[in-house]
C-alpha cells in the first residue's frame, strides 16, 4: 500500500446548581491536596478510587499537553519522543526538553531500548541514532544501507537490536546498537513492524504491507513465512492489508494490527492466527495489552477502542477524540503506570487511572480547569464500573 515516508499519515447528571457547585469545590479541592504531592497517570490498572463525591473504578484523568510542535511524534519510549522531522525530545511530564536532530530533518520512525543502559532511534534514508545510557549524547551512527526504517526492537534484553524497512530490508546489531549489518532480504514488501518478543531470545517475527509475515528463530539467520489468514487474497483484492503494529504478551501470545481495523492474534508464537476487526477504523497505529483478553488500540483521528473479549468486540472511549482529533501514533507505558499517547501535530496527552499509581510531582500550575461527572460507560478493565470521572489538568512541570 502506502510506501511514503510517513508510517501513520494521522453526559453530564441533571444535578442542581447548588449540588453541581458544593460538588466542584469539593472535588477541587481534594485534587488540590492530591496533586500538590502527586500526579495520577494511567491507563490499564485495575484499581478503585474515591475521588470527593465521584466513587467506583473507573476514574480517568487526561492531561493533555499544550503543542510545542507542528511535527508529529512517530514513536515514545521512556520520556523519549521522536518526530517527523528528525527531532528526539525529552519529557519530564509537559515540558519537553530537545536532545538531538538529524542533519536535513529524516524523519524519525521508532526507539528502542536495552533497559536504560543503551538507546536506538531509527528512521529515513537508514538513519540510526544511538545513545549510550539515558543521560548521554545521541550519536548519529554509520548505516549499513539507505533504505527507510519503519521499526526497531530490542532482542529480550540482550545485545541484540533488529530493525526493519523499504523493500524488504532487515539489519541487525550484536554490539548492543554501536555496529549493524544488513541480513539477506527475503521479500521486496515494505516491512514496518519487527517485534521481539519478551522472553524470546532468538525469536523475530516481522510484519508488513499486503500482509507480509516472516518469523525467524534463529536469530534471523532463516526464516519461515507466516499465513495470518489462509492466503493474501482471502480478504482484498491488493492482496492484504499493510501490518503497522503490534503487541506481544510473552513470546507466544501476541496482537498484531493494520489498516482497516486488521487484527491477527496468535497463542503459539505464530505458527496458528486468528483474524478479526476492530469496527470503524481506517488504521490501527498502537496497541496496548493487560492480558490475553483485555486491551485497547488506538489510531487514526483520536480513535480509540477497548475489548475484554480478546477482540470478539470492542468499545469505544471517546475520551481522547474529544481532546484530539490528530491520528494517535503511540501509547506507551513508563513504569507500568504511567501511559503517553502521543500523535501527529505534536499532540501529547497523559491519561492517569488511580491514586495507587500517583507519583509525586515538584511543581504544579492551576491543577483543575473543568471537572464534569459522566455517565459511565464500559470499562475493559472492570466490567462493574460505577462511574467515570475526568478532571482535565492544565499542565504540570515534572513526574
Amino acid at each position: 500500500m502506502n510506501n511514503s515516508d510517513s508510517k501513520t499519515g494521522s453526559r453530564e447528571d441533571s444535578l442542581s446548581s447548588s449540588k453541581k457547585d458544593k460538588l466542584k469545590i469539593s472535588v477541587v479541592e481534594k485534587i488540590r491536596k492530591l496533586f500538590y504531592s502527586s500526579l495520577v497517570i494511567i491507563l490499564p490498572v485495575i484499581m478503585s478510587f474515591t475521588l470527593g463525591e465521584c466513587k467506583g473504578i473507573g476514574v480517568f484523568f487526561y492531561i493533555p499537553c499544550d503543542p510545542f510542535i507542528q511535527h508529529s511524534f512517530s514513536d515514545y519510549l521512556d520520556r523519549f519522543g521522536v518526530t517527523s522531522n528528525g527531532e528526539i525530545w525529552k519529557s519530564l511530564g509537559c515540558e519537553f526538553t530537545q536532545v538531538y536532530e538529524v542533519p536535513l530533518n529524516y524523519s524519525l520512525n521508532s526507539i528502542a531500548h536495552l533497559s536504560a543502559a543503551s538507546f536506538i532511534v531509527v528512521g529515513h534514508s537508514g538513519t540510526i541514532i544511538r545513545a549510550e545510557h539515558i543521560l548521554a549524547d545521541w550519536k548519529l551512527l554509520i548505516s549499513p544501507i539507505t533504505e527507510t526504517l519503519w521499526d526497531v526492537c530490542n532482542n529480550d534484553n540482550s545485545e541484540y537490536y533488529y530493525a526493519v524497512g523499504n523493500n524488504g530490508t532487515i539489519i541487525k546489531s550484536t554490539d548492543n546498537g554501536i555496529s549493524w549489518f544488513q541480513l539477506p532480504a527475503f521479500t521486496t514488501e515494505n516491512l514496518y513492524e519487527v517485534v521481539c518478543p519478551p522472553g524470546g531470545f532468538g525469536a523475530i517475527l516481522v510484519f508488513g504491507a499486503n500482509v507480509t509475515a516472516f518469523k525467524s528463530t534463529d536469530g534471523g539467520d532463516t526464516w519461515s513465512e507466516m499465513n495470518l489468514y489462509g492466503g493474501k487474497n482471502n480478504f482484498l483484492q491488493s492482496g492484504g492489508p499493510d501490518i503497522y503494529t503490534s503487541f506481544f504478551l510473552n513470546p507466544d501470545t501476541g496482537y498484531v494490527f493494520g489498516e482497516f481495523g486488521t487484527i491477527f492474534y496468535t497463542s503459539d508464537g505464530g505458527n496458528l492466527w486468528q483474524p478479526g476487526i476492530v469496527p470503524d477504523f481506517e488504521r490501527i497505529n498502537t496497541a496496548y495489552f493487560i492480558s490475553p483478553d483485555s486491551g485497547m488500540v488506538a489510531g487514526d483521528n483520536g480513535k480509540v477502542r477497548f475489548t475484554i473479549n480478546g477482540g470478539a468486540t470492542w468499545v469505544e472511549d471517546t475520551s481522547v477524540s474529544k481532546l484530539t482529533s490528530n491520528n494517535i501514533n503511540k501509547i506507551s507505558i513508563i513504569d507500568n503506570s504511567i501511559a503517553v499517547i502521543v500523535g501527529d501535530s505534536g499532540t501529547v496527552i497523559f491519561a492517569a487511572r488511580d491514586s495507587s499509581v500517583l507519583t509525586s510531582v515538584d511543581t504544579y500550575d492551576e491543577i483543575v480547569r473543568e471537572y464534569q461527572l459522566y455517565q459511565n460507560y464500559p470499562n475493559p478493565f472492570n466490567e462493574h464500573s460505577i462511574q467515570d470521572c475526568r478532571t482535565w489538568i492544565c499542565k504540570f512541570k515534572s513526574f
